[in-house]
C-alpha cells in the first residue's frame, strides 16, 4: 500500500508542470554551478600555480556567507519565484564576464571576481526555492518527491556538471568551460519563469524588512523544534567535503595520479556518479517518517571513505571510493533537505534555507581551508584523514539531536502553505495557522464524489490542494473551485443546513478542517472573524444588527462572539 501511495505520488509530481519547470531550471543552474568551479579554479592553477588555486576557491566560498542572510531577506520581501529568476539571470552575467576574462588572458583575479558574483547570486536559489515549492505541490507525499527532485538535480548536476566540464577543459580549457556555464545560467532564467505566480512574499509591499531580523526570526522559529538547528548546522557542514575535493581533486590529478588535463573533471565526475547512485536509495528513506539514523549511516560512511583514501591514494583507489563518499554526502544532502521541510513552516523557509548558504558557505571555507592547510604540511593524504576525523566528530555530536528532531518533524508544510490563500485564515498569525494546518487532514477523492449534499449538515470546511470541484444549487451548476479554493464555511458560521452541493469534477486532494479547529480558528482572531462575518452576510446568514451569538464547536463546548459592529 505504501509503494502504490508513493508510485502515484511520484507519477503526480511528473504530471505536475509547475513543478517539472521548477526543477529543471534548479538543475540546469547546479550543472553550471559545478562546471563554474572546476573552470575557475582550473584557470587559476595554469596560470599561477596550487597556492593561486587556493586563493580562488576561498574568494568563490565568500559568497556564500556574505549573500546568504540577504538571500533570506530577498525572499521574504519580494515575491520569491521572482527574486530566483533574477538570480539566474545575475549567474548568467557572471559566467559570460568570466569568460571574457579567460577569453583576453585578463588576471586571474578578473576571472574569480565575476564568477564569485555569480556564486552570490547562487545563495539566492535555494531559500527561494525552499519557499515556492510548497505552492507548487499538491499533497504531503507529492512534497516529498519535490524534496527528492531537487536531490536528484544536485547528484545529476554533481555528475554531468564535472563530466561536461572535464570535456569542455579538454577540448577548449577553461574558457569553454565558463562559456558553458553561461548557456546553463541562460537556459535556468528561460525554464524559471513560470505561466503564474506561486506564493506571496512572506512581508507585505510595505513592510520594513531587516536583513538580520529575518536571519533571527528563522533561529526563533528553529529553537522551538528540538534538534532543528542541528539539522540545519549538519547540513551546511557536509559541504566541508565538497570545499576539500574542490582542492584535493585538482591537485592529485596533477600531482599525484597524473591523469592529464581532464583529470580533475574526472574526479569529481567519479563524486557525481556516486551522488547519482544514491537517488534510489534516498527515494526509498525519504517516504519513511524517520530520517536521523540513515544521516548517522552516511555520516560514518563519509568518515570510513575518506580514511581509506587517504591511506591508498591511487588512481584505482579513488574511482572506487569517490562515489562512495558521493553516495554519503549526497543522502545527507537529500534527507536533511527532507527533514528541514518537515520541521520549519513555509512562511520562515526562505529564510531558514539563507541561514543554510551560511551554514554551506562556512562549510566549505572549512574544507578548503583545512584541505591546504594539510597539504601544505604533508599532502592530499592529511588533507582526507582531516575530512575522516571531521565528520567522525559530527557522527558523535549530531546522533542525539537528530533522534530528537525526527521526533519534533510534523509541520503540515502543503497545508500551511494552502492556508494563507484562504481569506477566512489569511489574517490569521503564524502560531494559529500551525494549529488549524494540524488539525486538517489530506484527503483523496475519486471523480464524481460529492464531499458536501445540499441539506445536510455542516460538518467539514475543505480546501482545494489538487483538482477541481463543480458547485451547484438545486442541480443547477453555479461555479466552479480549482486549487486554492475553498468551500462548506457557511453551514459551519451560520449553523444552517449546507446550501450547496460540491462534486469532484477531477481526482482531487483536499484538507479537511473539522467544525471545532475552524469555528476555534476563525472566529478568535479578528480579523478572520470579520472575514467570516462579511461572508456570511453576502450570503444572507447573518443580520447586520446582530449582538452576540453562541458558538458550538461539539465536544470543545461553546462559547460567545460579538458580531455586531466589530465583526
Amino acid at each position: 500500500m505504501a509503494k502504490t501511495a508513493a508510485a502515484t505520488a511520484t507519477r503526480s509530481a511528473w504530471r505536475n508542470r509547475d513543478l517539472v519547470r521548477h526543477e529543471l531550471a534548479f538543475l540546469t543552474s547546479v550543472t553550471a554551478e559545478w562546471m563554474v568551479v572546476l573552470g575557475v579554479l582550473v584557470a587559476a592553477y595554469e596560470r599561477d600555480g596550487a597556492a593561486a588555486t587556493g586563493i580562488a576557491s576561498i574568494a568563490l566560498i565568500v559568497p556564500y556567507v556574505l549573500c546568504g542572510p540577504f538571500a533570506g531577506t530577498l525572499a521574504t520581501r519580494y515575491p520569491p519565484q521572482l527574486v530566483r529568476t533574477l538570480g539566474f539571470a545575475v549567474q548568467a552575467a557572471g559566467y559570460a564576464v568570466a569568460a571574457l576574462a579567460v577569453a583576453n588572458d585578463l588576471p586571474t583575479a578578473a576571472v574569480v571576481a565575476p564568477a564569485a558574483l555569480s556564486i552570490g547570486a547562487v545563495t539566492t536559489i535555494r531559500p527561494t526555492g525552499a519557499g515556492v515549492l510548497p505552492g507548487i505541490v499538491r499533497s504531503s507525499r507529492e512534497l516529498t518527491v519535490g524534496n527528492l527532485l531537487n536531490g536528484w538535480c544536485e547528484n545529476i548536476g554533481g555528475l554531468v556538471g564535472p563530466a561536461l566540464g572535464g570535456v569542455l577543459l579538454a577540448v577548449g580549457g577553461p574558457g569553454l568551460t565558463l562559456a558553458g556555464c553561461a548557456v546553463l545560467a541562460v537556459a535556468a532564467v528561460a525554464v524559471s519563469v513560470l505561466p503564474r505566480p506561486i506564493n506571496p512574499p512572506a512581508a507585505a509591499p510595505d513592510e520594513p524588512v531587516r536583513t538580520w531580523h529575518v536571519a533571527a526570526g528563522a533561529l526563533r522559529e528553529l529553537r522551538r523544534r528540538p534538534g532543528a538547528l542541528a539539522v540545519l548546522a549538519l547540513a551546511g557542514s557536509q559541504f566541508f567535503v565538497v570545499g576539500a575535493l574542490d582542492i584535493v581533486v585538482v591537485v592529485i590529478a596533477e600531482e599525484e595520479l597524473g591523469l592529464g588535463d581532464g583529470g580533475p573533471g574526472w574526479l569529481m565526475t567519479a563524486v557525481g556518479v556516486g551522488g547519482l547512485a544514491s537517488v534510489a536509495i534516498a527515494g526509498r528513506i525519504a517516504a519513511r517518517p524517520r530520517q536521523s539514523q540513515p544521516i548517522l549511516v552516511a555520516l560514518a560512511v563519509l568518515a570510513i571513505g575518506s580514511a581509506i583514501l587517504s591511506g591508498a591514494l591511487t588512481a584505482v583507489a579513488a574511482f572506487l571510493l569517490l562515489p562512495v563518499i558521493g553516495i554519503a554526502r549526497s543522502l545527507i544532502d537529500v534527507l536533511a533537505d527532507v527533514l528541514l521541510h518537515r520541521s520549519a513552516p513555509p512562511s520562515t523557509l526562505g529564510a531558514v534555507y539563507a541561514l543554510l548558504e551560511v551554514s554551506a558557505g562556512t562549510g566549505l571555507i572549512a574544507g578548503s581551508l583545512v584541505t591546504q592547510a594539510a597539504i601544505a604540511v604533508s599532502g592530499p593524504r592529511l588533507a582526507l584523514a582531516g575530512v575522516a576525523v571531521f565528520f567522525l566528530l559530527q557522527l558523535v555530536a549530531f546522533a542525539r539531536p537528530l533522534r530528537h528532531a525526527d521526533d519534533a518533524a510534523d509541520v503540515p508544510v502543503v497545508a500551511m502553505s494552502l492556508l494563507p490563500r484562504v481569506p477566512l485564515f489569511a489574517p490569521l498569525p503564524q502560531a494559529a495557522l500551525e494549529d488549524v494546518a494540524r488539525a486538517g487532514d489530506e484527503i483523496e477523492v475519486e471523480p464524481g464524489t460529492a464531499l458536501i449534499v445540499e441539506g445536510d449538515v455542516g460538518d467539514r470546511f475543505y480546501v482545494v490542494a489538487d483538482g477541481h470541484f463543480d458547485v451547484s444549487i438545486a442541480d443547477r451548476l453555479v461555479a466552479s473551485i480549482g486549487r486554492g479554493g475553498s468551500f462548506g464555511e457557511i453551514a459551519l458560521l451560520a449553523d444552517v443546513p449546507r446550501t450547496a452541493t460540491v462534486t469532484a469534477r477531477t481526482p482531487a486532494t483536499v484538507v479537511g478542517i473539522d467544525r471545532a479547529p475552524f469555528l476555534l480558528a476563525v472566529l478568535g482572531h479578528d480579523g478572520s472573524r470579520q472575514a467570516a462575518w462579511n461572508v456570511a452576510r453576502r450570503h444572507g446568514h447573518l443580520d447586520d444588527d446582530i449582538g452576540v451569538i453562541d458558538i458550538d464547536v461539539g465536544a470543545g463546548g461553546s462559547f460567545d462572539v460579538d458580531a455586531g459592529a466589530n465583526g
